[in-house]
């Protein structure tokens, strides 16, 4: 078997494209089933849409990591690092059984008619082959006389041929641009580049399979199932942010025969994160929390006070850690004494980085990873508001909607915990815009005024969907110098997010640029500030300024009826 002290002649190069949260189980599976070391793989990645290796490659340091600038330039200056064998591979592959490349070496080494050793094919793919002859460890067959994946000698998932070999038929191919490229050279006429006529594999189980699942390329129309959701942004957000993996463990109970299989077998498995305060104290708070939100909500009906209680019993079995996090009124204020951009998370934009549409705007995956980018970065040139009633729970809010906060507020608040920067960070109050519909007792007179300040001789752009202001008798941004108008869709308005983005783009620097779009709205602030422009995501603020001018009432159908799409 294997010897560690050994000198390998073998060389492992993957191919990556946008999936990193794959590319970790290929790694992953291919370490803990192998004998293969980290310095003999080489991973020529490309990253195309807004997704980085940075992870993956923190996790495998060792790793001969390369960027893809010039595909077959690249691939010609590994093989001539690598070693007499060489193993291709590919991101959606995950090994599931033991194997030793020294061994497969050994095999190669002493049977010259044997072009490669392969690791997805094994007794349970079918249909096996009638014709094989088994040499101890290892079978063998005729690929010249086999259809299906038998007859198939030259792949990228995990056979190891000889380097010899692989220059000869790179050398003889055209046009090479990609992957899919160089696994199709031979595919026509396999004979003219083959010399070798038999291929081999281990004489039981296979040992890898490949879960395709999502396509990255345009050139071959390879099958995947997309039935999940897989599509590569979505899974890079949960790769990146909420830390989800492949469960290689999973993966590897489920039979397979066939190379090929589909979502059934794309297991992920994650840890949640908690601030950590240590010991028996930790446990002690665990155990509160477990008591007062299985067993004290049956018996007891929380009145304001206890509403406090259980958010700050909460807080504390969480870690203690809240946020460093402003009040409506502290954060107007910090936005007259120290202006800069601003952008608000709540409720709706926590549903869609967690892979679900909602009334505003329907799950868009790359819309959701602008905003985990937005949240879970410590940009200091924009402020970003989480809801304060998540850890405050003043005993002036509307009755319903601090029923509201105390039904519904702990997924938002284990959400938060979970996925907030380990950095401490000033937040602003998400609801400093919409107080009427939130408080019930609150000199609303005083605290507008403050507000309308906030635009006192202001050049500002208003940036909204069609529509949305019309039924406004009352106008919050009466103070300003001038006002003009730019006009986006009332929901789903990042499906115009460019034409929106190219429009405001042509604005003078001098104007403040307000923006009334829902979730679309928190990364055009990001990308106008990034342009030099101070943006405010300001959502409800207009509606609810009229809403407390015209004294409307604030029943719970009223409010519902308030966040609803106009």
């Amino acid at each position: 078997m294997g010897d560690i002290n050994r000198r390998y002649d073998s060389t492992v190069i993957v191919f990556s494209k946008d999936r990193p949260m794959q590319l970790h189980a290929y790694l992953e599976s291919l370490f803990r089933f192998s004998d293969c070391r980290d310095e003999m793989v080489y991973v020529l990645y490309k990253e195309v849409l807004p997704i980085s290796y940075h992870e993956v490659k923190e996790y495998y340091p060792l790793v001969n990591w390369i960027k893809e600038e010039d595909f077959r330039s690249q691939l010609e200056d590994i093989l001539e690092k690598a070693g007499q064998y060489v193993m291709f591979g590919c991101d959606d592959v995950v090994f599931t059984g033991y194997f030793h490349l020294s061994d497969m070496e050994e095999y190669l080494n002493r049977n010259e008619e044997v072009f490669g050793c392969s690791l997805r094919l094994g007794r349970n793919i079918r249909p096996f082959p009638r014709h094989v002859t088994s040499e101890g460890m290892f079978c063998r067959w005729d690929w010249t006389e086999e259809k299906s994946h038998y007859g198939y000698p030259w792949e990228l998932d995990c056979t190891l041929y000889r380097k010899a070999d692989v220059k000869r038929i790179i050398t003889q191919a055209g046009r090479i641009e990609s992957p899919n490229f160089l696994e199709y050279i031979p595919e026509q006429d396999p004979q003219k580049y083959i010399e070798r006529k038999y291929l081999a594999c281990y004489s039981g189980k296979s040992k890898a399979l490949v879960i395709t699942v999502n396509r990255v390329q345009d050139t071959h129309p390879n099958e995947v199932d997309d039935s999940g959701r897989t599509d590569v942004l979505s899974l890079f957000i949960q790769y990146r942010y909420e830390k989800k993996r492949l469960d290689i463990d999973a993966i590897c109970t489920l039979r397979n025969v066939c190379v090929h299989v589909g979502n059934k077998y794309f297991i992920l498995t994650g840890k949640q994160y908690y601030h950590k305060t240590g010991g028996a104290l930790q446990n002690f708070m665990n155990n509160i929390r477990f008591l007062w939100k299985n067993l004290l909500p049956e018996w007891m009906e929380l009145e304001k006070t206890e509403n406090m209680l259980y958010i700050q019993l909460q807080n504390m079995s969480m870690g203690g850690q809240t946020p460093l996090l402003l009040n409506s009124k502290d954060t107007v204020k910090l936005l007259q004494e120290s202006p800069k951009s601003f952008c608000r998370f709540g409720d709706g934009e926590f549903t869609l980085m967690g892979g679900n549409s909602i009334a505003f705007q329907d799950y868009d995956p790359e819309l959701a990873l602008a905003l985990w980018e937005i949240f879970a970065t410590m940009d200091t040139d924009v402020y970003i508001g989480i809801p304060y009633q998540q850890f405050e729970a003043p005993v002036e809010l509307n009755d319903w909607v601090r029923r509201f906060y105390f039904s519904s507020g702990q997924k938002v608040r284990d959400f938060l915990y979970k996925y907030m920067p380990r950095e401490r960070r000033l937040y602003i109050d998400t609801g400093f815009n919409q107080v009427y519909q939130t408080y019930r007792d609150m000199n609303f007179a005083v605290y507008y005024e403050q507000v309308k300040k906030l635009f006192q001789g202001k050049r500002l752009t208003i940036i909204v969907g069609e529509g949305v202001l019309d039924l406004l008798k009352y106008n919050v941004f009466e103070y300003a110098a001038d006002i003009d108008y730019l006009y986006g869709p009332r929901k789903n308005a990042y499906v115009q997010y460019e034409d929106i983005l190219h429009q405001a783009l042509k604005l003078t620097h001098d104007r403040l640029i307000c923006v009334i779009l829902g979730p679309a709205g928190k990364v055009l602030v990001r990308d106008l500030t990034g342009a030099g422009y101070m943006a405010w995501d300001i959502g409800h603020l207009a509606k609810d300024y009229d809403a407390f001018r015209k004294r409307s009432p604030r029943g719970e159908a009223e409010i519902t009826r308030f966040f609803e799409p106009d």
